[in-house]
């Protein structure tokens, strides 16, 4: 390689060792350039290079868009660029209307080395820049107008300005004196600039300078290079590389090395689990558990009997064959999406209907029944003001007389009151688990409400938990009651999310599976001791105490009216109960019966009633 600084040219001699066959490929290849800078990215006009709102005769230039910043006008170029253009007392002054054609820092810095042909001994080789752009690129380039006799008003030397780097880096065109209508820019033939208009995604790139529609021979060739782009400014380096291309693109063992790395990387990895694995295996889960290998419910909400098995456990039955399994589970899957989209309201439609038997469908979607026993639960989102007396209707049909709440307020509980639902507070931090207190007072509650022995159970009155999407605090309140009343807390959790899907997150999850218990053994939700058939006193195993008890001043004060939960077992805090003991012993917990007006105090093993 030889370089001549008095012609400023670069000579380089290469030898091509076997013949190339067509198509074949001359890039240049940069280093170290930073095109995917986002400055840099954006600063072009995609108007003013499509030819797009160019005036009539004598109507001045389009003003550039700002995103040609920070080069739009010659008074952004460095002082003394245009030296064409005259001073007036030592400075010099632009046109208002004067624009830089192209404007912005992409078509500023655009490639201006000249790559000549190459000389071999079989003769000289071009390279055509004829269809080297994408044709969706060159459709975006137009001749501008601004160069036509007569399209603008004023001499185009002081109307429309080159960029300032084109000044010197294309000395051939002869810019020193700016645009001519002989030396303008015809950007729709320039296919070198519309490869260039296209930003690179990374710092080390090549892009085409042309293509030759024959083969290269093999032989010695030398290739002229006029040397104008200057790589010191920005610490990078130029070459240029001739290819051929595949139907998989050209040469580019980047691909090939990034496979291999995540191979690898994989590979480590599962050594390192299998290791793990072999050292402290995780604990496999109970194939009991499995849905196939539950017993079926009984029609009435509690537990049917299992079809075998010894000591009640549910007769283990093997699974299908892997393809019926896919083949099952695909279909329930398509079955289930068609049955949501075609089921589900939209949200909207919770504005008032008309009032017919049948017109409450909408809220199905939004309401779930739960039914165990003889508890009766409705598990529902959040309503508001606005659609509140929807909500209202559709609970009404439910036989849900009691509602409580499990977030903060979204909606007036008097609205719900007025219409015989009582609502009760029981609030606590969204995807979090209850304390024990809000525990306590809502099995209290609970147990006061369902207290129907000897009731038909399909007359039992509801009790409906919402919080704000009823997919987390309402259904572990709800799990906590079936787990009270007999169920294990992997049963509660799977019964509830049969029928509302998403229901509890792993936090709550996990709490009711390790570390919940229930509040009661004997005496759970539904038992004997709440319908004091006999007598006056029962047999009660208390959980350990945590609020403060206190009688309540007659029957309808434990489930009347708009309080906190806490008010239902004696909370001073609500100011509608009194503290007393019986029998000389503080009591912890005080529940009152609507029907019977009998009092349970628990203090050790007794309940007496009122």
């Amino acid at each position: 390689m030889s370089y001549s600084s008095s012609t400023n040219t670069c000579s380089i001699t290469f030898t091509v060792d076997k013949d190339m066959t067509q198509p074949v490929y001359l890039y240049y290849r940069l280093t170290n350039f930073y095109q995917n800078h986002r400055r840099y990215v954006k600063s072009f006009d995609a108007n003013q290079l499509s030819n797009t709102g160019i005036g009539s005769n004598g109507s001045p230039p389009p003003t550039p868009t700002s995103v040609c910043s920070p080069l739009s006008r010659p008074t952004d170029a460095p002082v003394g660029t245009y030296k064409w253009v005259p001073t007036v007392n030592g400075v010099q002054t632009f046109d208002a209307n004067a624009v830089i054609y192209p404007c912005g820092l992409i078509a500023n810095s655009y490639f201006s080395d000249v790559i000549g042909p190459l000389v071999g001994t079989s003769g000289n080789v071009t390279f055509s820049q004829s269809n080297i752009a994408w044709p969706s690129d060159a459709a975006k380039f137009q001749k501008s107008s601004l160069f036509t006799q007569g399209t603008i008003s004023g001499n185009i030397t002081t109307m429309v300005f080159p960029p300032p780097q084109w000044i010197t880096a294309f000395p051939e065109k002869d810019f020193s004196n700016g645009y001519t209508f002989t030396n303008y820019p015809d950007v729709s033939t320039m296919q070198r600039f519309q490869v260039w208009m296209r930003p690179a995604g990374l710092p080390n790139f090549r892009k085409l300078w042309g293509s030759l529609s024959s083969d290269l021979l093999s032989g010695e060739y030398t290739v002229q290079i006029t040397d104008n782009f200057d790589v010191n400014t920005f610490g990078g380096t130029k070459s240029i590389v001739i290819s051929t291309v595949s139907i998989l693109g050209g040469k580019n063992p980047f691909l090939g090395i990034a496979y291999i790395v995540v191979g690898v990387v994989c590979w480590i990895f599962g050594l390192l689990f299998l290791a793990r694995h072999m050292i402290k295996p995780r604990k496999l889960g109970d194939y009991t558990y499995l849905s196939w290998n539950q017993p079926q419910r009984g029609p009435a909400g509690g537990e049917g009997a299992s079809t075998g098995g010894p000591s009640g456990q549910p007769t283990y039955q093997p699974p299908y064959t892997y393809f019926s399994t896919q083949l099952l589970l695909i279909t329930t899957l398509a079955t289930a999406t068609i049955a949501y989209f075609t089921t589900m309201p939209a949200r909207t439609t919770l504005s008032p209907m008309p009032t017919g038997r049948n017109q409450h469908l909408p809220m199905n979607r939004l309401m779930t029944q739960i039914t165990y026993k003889h508890l009766r639960f409705v598990i529902f989102d959040a309503p508001t003001d606005s659609n509140v007396s929807v909500y209202a209707d559709e609970l009404l049909r439910r036989n849900v007389t009691l509602v409580v709440r499990a977030c903060d307020p979204t909606y007036t509980a008097a609205i719900l009151e007025a219409r015989g639902i009582r609502v009760r507070e029981c609030a606590f931090a969204d995807g979090a688990v209850p304390s024990r207190e809000l525990i306590d007072a809502f099995l209290v509650l609970c147990r006061a409400h369902f207290n129907t022995v000897n009731s038909d159970p399909d007359e039992i009155p509801a009790i409906g938990v919402h919080c704000v999407a009823g997919l987390g605090r309402a259904p572990i309140l709800v799990a906590m009651a079936l787990i009270d009343a007999g169920m294990t807390a992997l049963e509660a959790a799977e019964f509830i999310r049969e029928r509302r899907r998403g229901a509890f997150n792993s936090v709550q999850l996990k709490y009711l599976v390790d570390e919940y218990k229930p509040r009661s053994t004997s005496s759970q939700i539904g038992g004997t001791w709440f319908g004091f058939k006999k007598k006056n006193i029962a047999t009660l195993n208390s959980p350990t105490p945590s609020l403060v008890a206190a009688t309540v001043t007659g029957a309808d004060d434990l489930l009347g009216g708009h309080s906190p939960i806490g008010s239902e077992i004696g909370d001073e805090e609500t100011g509608n109960c009194v503290g007393i003991s019986v029998q000389g012993l503080p009591m912890t917990h005080v529940v009152t019966t609507k029907k019977t007006g009998f009092m349970a105090s628990w203090f050790g093993k007794k309940a007496v009633g009122a």
